[in-house]
């Protein structure tokens, strides 16, 4: 080996991503094969990743406008600012976005959110002795691979080993032992579990980060898909009420199908009241300064496009459908499995997870051999089948136990 490199450890894959490698092959290999593990909506009518017609419309549209006008170079670090503003108001609400003074910034989908606001919060925040310690809610692997050093994560169970739904207390417990400066919080639609908090329960959570006077991230990657569209805000708009420096990430990657265009974007509420108007300017640069030497500028035609989507009325009903039939396919399931897992029918979202120590070797191969691909942690994606599949699943799970 050449004398300038080092030898590299072994790196572990996420199984999340080495098991959309290997769908492919497993789907040829199977007949009506599920995949279970890759958290995409499915449209039942073409088996195929959900997009709302609202959205097809809406890219061919932009894409007509930018050859029409001939649009050429390169957008601000910002971004899209009509765009920014609808999705302002998609995510806050008109009222909070009219009250108070939001820095905002296009991003590429969802990743790049909490990569933007990491970069960010490394330059603003003071270290301590080992780090910026960060309270998490951890389900999702990416969290844990964006947040890495300078970093400390402080975590905790976020399922009650004996109920297997929420575990709140010691949510709570851990965040004011920890006092973390900066607490990362899944808005809606929990991603391992589905395990989502009740409106009670995140006034919990508003207090002990006040009481902390963290600086709040809040990762929205699933709004609408949960409760609906103005339950699902309501962490947010708890946390800009609050006064605390609260950074919102959202992607439009589930809720508008926008998987491969990646489609994204930061909010920064209470920054002038937390900071003073000097630096909350030198921290709109400081995120500027990282859109630049990260991604340089983000793409123009899918930003157009949403902005038309989400002015138009059509999108929320295709919404509200698409809400609708993933509690259909969680009551399905339920409704087989409940006497073994009775928390997978309270769960909101995409997901559900099964076991805490996710499935046994033999159980994967038990449901391999039926034609259903599942991640080892046992996180069911039941957005990603048909009604019918559902019912395979949930008879094939059974079958287990």
């Amino acid at each position: 080996m050449n004398r300038n490199f080092i030898e590299l450890p072994p790196t572990q894959v996420d199984p999340i991503v080495l098991a959309n490698a290997q769908w492919p092959e497993f789907m040829a290999r199977y007949d009506d094969p599920i995949n279970t593990t890759i958290g995409v909506l499915l449209d039942p009518r073409t088996n195929a990743p959900w997009r709302p017609a609202s959205v097809e419309r809406a890219l061919i549209t932009a894409q007509e406008d930018i050859n029409s006008i001939k649009l050429y170079g390169y957008q601000t670090q910002v971004g899209h600012a009509a765009f920014l503003k609808a999705a302002g108001e998609f995510v806050f609400g008109e009222e909070i976005v009219s009250e108070h003074g939001l820095l905002s910034y296009q991003s590429l989908g969802g990743t790049n959110t909490l990569n933007l606001v990491r970069d960010t919060l490394e330059q603003l925040m003071k270290q301590g002795q080992h780090g910026i310690q960060i309270f998490t809610d951890a389900g999702w692997p990416n969290h844990r691979a964006i947040f890495n050093a300078p970093f400390e994560r402080v975590e905790y169970t976020h399922l009650n080993p004996d109920t297997r739904d929420y575990f709140h207390e010691a949510a709570l417990d851990t965040a004011k032992v920890a006092k973390a400066p900066v607490m990362l919080l899944q808005v809606c639609g929990y991603n391992d579990d589905g395990a989502d908090r009740t409106n009670e329960q995140w006034d919990d959570m508003v207090e002990v980060a006040k009481q902390n006077n963290a600086v709040v991230i809040l990762d929205s990657a699933y709004l609408g898909l949960a409760n609906g569209l103005a339950q699902d805000r309501y962490a947010i708009q708890q946390f800009v009420d609050s006064g605390l420096l609260t950074f919102v990430c959202f992607s439009g990657s589930k809720n508008m199908g926008l998987y491969n265009e990646r489609l994204g974007a930061v909010f920064i509420a209470n920054a002038h009241q937390q900071l003073g108007p000097q630096q909350a300017a030198n921290l709109d640069n400081v995120v500027r300064r990282v859109v630049r030497r990260t991604i340089s500028s983000a793409p123009f035609h899918v930003a157009q496009a949403a902005l038309s989507v989400l002015t138009d009325p059509a999108y929320y009903i295709e919404l509200e459908v698409a809400r609708g039939r993933l509690n259909g396919n969680r009551q399905i399931l339920a409704s087989q499995i409940s006497d073994a897992f009775p928390a997978v029918a309270t769960g909101r979202g995409l997901f559900t997870k099964l076991l805490a120590d996710g499935f046994t070797s033999e159980q994967r191969k038990a449901l391999t051999e039926q034609g259903i691909l599942t991640l080892p942690n046992s996180r069911i994606n039941i957005g990603g089948m048909t009604a019918g599949q559902t019912e395979r699943v949930g008879a094939a799970i059974m079958q287990l136990f």
